[in-house]
């Protein structure tokens, strides 16, 4: 394995590199960013058809496309299915398909055996492979085995002190198991490494918010930024998620006429779905309809090419929820566990889930709501009780002492291990 060179071509190995870079180090579920990257693999592979790592990265990118819910047609599954092949068949032992092996599994199919598998026989072959630590993690933390996760990332920054990826999961875990403060530091450190990077200094100042509901941390930064990078497309994305968790309806909303969405950091799809949000609570029906009613014809479109593509099915129930359809949003919903059950991803499953709570708000049925929320708050979740508290989606419920009683009980903002 020392004596082998991955690729004997200087130029396609830099693709390489560089396809790897824009993988770990930007925004997830971003189309650009993946398209990004499938540039450079691919360009890669066609510089070097027997560059083995560089055909399993190029795998994960097309499996990930599907992950995020950007392309899941049958042609990008097969385009994954064959690049890992092409990877396997040059070097089926060599650590680094090995390892893709086991990231392609994990986004592909949510196959945890057959990556925890690659993971282990990559361990025996590079018992000190930050990879195996960092991949562990994701999988224990989509098991809902969050204190395992968090000590799997500690491991691999430990292994890797200079991985932006692996500090930015380990943030990530400790936000999602409500250990603040931890995280807090955790994200100081990410900050640190990637100091121009506006988006980690915005998580950074929304720890505040989480843990205690205050805004003022995120409103300090934004007036902190200069007047150019403010009123830039950037700056205006940021506003707008400020907006949002000052419930400032009407400073989000000409911000959203401003610009509806930021293609960098988020799909069309999602922030007309997020703008939807707080227009239905406003009662503004008309609006809603203006906003997505192209959206969810594109959506409805691609779901007739894309099946089995779990956040399509979740993002067309959102919609019709919040257009009032509420038994076309339950259809939808149901497909959308029939697909990927709770039990099955204890990352996606209990975001789902906590749209399903929203839509049975939203159609008036309080009691269920209220239930599944009380069910919600003991799992992890990217949703704190402050998050909750201001999510237009809920406004319903928001005279209800019920859901006030949820929201003020610490235990239900307090660490879950």
């Amino acid at each position: 394995h020392l004596d082998r060179r991955p690729t004997d071509n200087p130029a396609a190995y830099d693709l390489f590199l560089k396809g790897r870079i824009v993988r770990n180090d930007s925004p997830t579920g971003v189309l650009a960013v993946q398209q990004e990257a499938e540039r450079f693999f691919q360009g890669a592979v066609d510089l070097d058809p027997k560059f083995a790592a560089a055909w399993g990265e190029l795998a994960v990118v097309h499996a990930l496309y599907g992950f995020w819910g950007l392309d899941h047609t049958p042609a990008r599954i097969a385009q994954g299915e064959t690049a890992m092949q092409q990877a396997e068949r040059l070097a089926p032992d060599a650590p680094d398909v090995i390892r893709v092996r086991g990231t392609y599994a994990y986004y592909a199919f949510r196959d945890y055996d057959t990556a925890i598998a690659a993971y282990g026989k990559l361990a025996r072959l590079q018992p000190n492979d930050p990879t195996v630590y960092s991949s562990l993690g994701l999988i224990s933390r989509r098991q809902g085995r969050m204190g395992e996760a968090v000590n799997h990332l500690r491991r691999a920054v430990e292994l890797d002190p200079a991985s932006f990826g692996n500090l930015r999961n380990l943030a990530l875990t400790l936000f999602r198991s409500r250990r603040w403060d931890e995280q807090r530091a955790v994200q100081q450190r990410v900050v640190a490494m990637r100091p121009d990077s506006l988006h980690e200094q915005f998580l950074l100042a929304q720890v505040d918010f989480d843990q205690k509901g205050s805004t003022e941390s995120t409103e300090k930064w934004i007036a902190g930024l200069a007047p150019s990078v403010r009123e830039s497309p950037v700056g205006i994305y940021y506003r707008k998620q400020v907006a949002w968790l000052k419930a400032d309806v009407a400073e989000y909303r000409r911000l959203d006429r401003l610009q509806p969405f930021f293609g960098a950091l988020e799909a069309a799809e999602v922030a007309a779905i997020t703008a939807a949000g707080v227009l239905a609570a406003e009662d503004d029906l008309a609006a809603v309809r203006e906003r997505i009613g192209g959206i969810m014809t594109k959506m409805r479109g691609r779901l007739q090419a894309e099946p089995a593509n779990v956040p399509l099915w979740v993002n067309l129930g959102i919609g019709e929820s919040t257009l009032g359809n509420h038994a076309e949003a339950f259809r939808l919903f149901r497909k959308m566990e029939e697909l990927l059950p709770e039990s099955r991803d204890a990352m996606d499953g209990p975001w789902h889930s906590y749209e399903v709570a929203m839509a049975h708000a939203r159609s008036g049925d309080q009691e269920r709501a209220l239930s599944e929320l009380a069910r919600l708050l003991q799992k992890t979740s990217d949703r704190s009780v402050h998050y909750i508290r201001v999510d237009p989606g809920f406004v319903s419920l928001r005279g209800d002492p019920r859901f006030q009683a949820l929201l003020n009980d610490p235990k239900n903002n307090g660490p879950l291990f």
